[in-house]
């Protein structure tokens, strides 16, 4: 087994001896903790951060966006994770790195959370939203042309699921699609999950709590609309797509092979594997090169795709 990111081991400890249990307030708390591994947003220069609302759907969008640069912008979609219990306070800052690096808008599509809201509440909240935006760019100051789409976690699998469902019409607007360590498989039945399920942070029990939560009692979780991995068919019509594992991760092998099932189908597919890191790396800005490695990554990715 490969080695973890050193910088990684004491964190993984104290999340092993500390555990909150699983309840949603200890769990919105101990998220709260990310932020002690980030690069302060203040310290992210040229990208501005504010609200957008839409009549008729609550919450607000949170959109990261370029100070230097005029709408309309090319812009990412973005569904952010957190077992569909927490919300996206804590991207702020690989979002504006993303923003500052790409010179994209990011657009975080905020959903109501569970367990307050069970499911489809989140998919359909994103789904709808994602339609409003693709008809109408201006709403967001977003380029009818330079539209893309990404997630990460649970966000990933509601990326995925919209994917899977947006009529033609739709997709043909969308240039690029990003899945980053995403849930896919609410079976929990891929090797990884016993592998990496223990020791190392987002354990099967906390996966599993995540989607209580979100489910509900006696869901059938092979329902595509609930684990996308189980999607009978994947479109012919699908675009360019980004899939990031971390190496120490429960959710891998899902990921690897959804990314196989594209291959098989002949669709546009890259899948990397980034070495020594956990689940959640992605916000790990300042303690993690690969954390900026994933940045820079999507960055050319999303740039290279920025057109039909």
């Amino acid at each position: 087994m490969e080695e973890i990111d050193e910088k990684l081991r004491y964190l993984i400890n104290t999340t092993n001896n500390n555990s909150t249990g699983f309840d949603v307030n200890s769990i919105r708390l101990y998220d709260d903790q990310i932020k002690e591994l980030q690069i302060r947003q203040s310290e992210i220069p040229d990208v501005i951060q504010f609200e957008v609302t839409i009549p008729g759907f609550k919450p607000s969008l949170t959109l990261y966006r370029p100070s230097h640069i005029a709408p309309p912008l090319s812009t990412l979609l973005y569904m952010p994770g957190g077992g569909f219990v927490i919300d996206a306070k804590n991207y702020a800052s690989p979002l504006s790195l993303l923003s500052k690096q790409s010179g994209f808008q990011i657009c975080v599509i905020n959903y109501p959370l569970a367990p307050e809201n069970k499911f489809p509440t989140a998919h359909d909240h994103c789904i709808e939203i994602t339609k409003k935006i693709l008809d109408n760019p201006s709403l967001i100051g977003a380029s009818e042309t330079k539209l893309s789409i990404a997630g990460d976690s649970s966000g990933g699998n509601i990326v995925a699921i919209i994917l899977n469902e947006l009529t033609s019409d739709y997709i043909e607007k969308i240039n690029s699609q990003t899945l980053i360590y995403p849930m896919l498989d609410a079976t929990l039945s891929h090797d990884s999950i016993s592998i990496y399920g223990k020791g190392f942070g987002f354990t099967k029990e906390k996966i599993e709590w995540y989607f209580s939560q979100y489910l509900e009692k006696n869901s059938n979780l092979k329902d595509p609309k609930v684990s996308p991995f189980f999607t009978p068919k994947l479109r012919s019509d699908m675009p360019p797509t980004f899939i990031a594992s971390a190496s120490h991760d429960p959710l891998i092998d899902e990921a690897l092979a959804y990314g196989e099932k594209f291959k098989v189908k002949s669709l546009p597919v890259e899948t990397k594997i980034y070495p020594g890191v956990i689940h959640g790396f992605f916000q790990m800005t300042a303690l993690l090169s690969q954390s900026q490695k994933l940045i820079e990554d999507i960055s050319t990715f999303i740039t290279t795709h920025n057109s039909k």
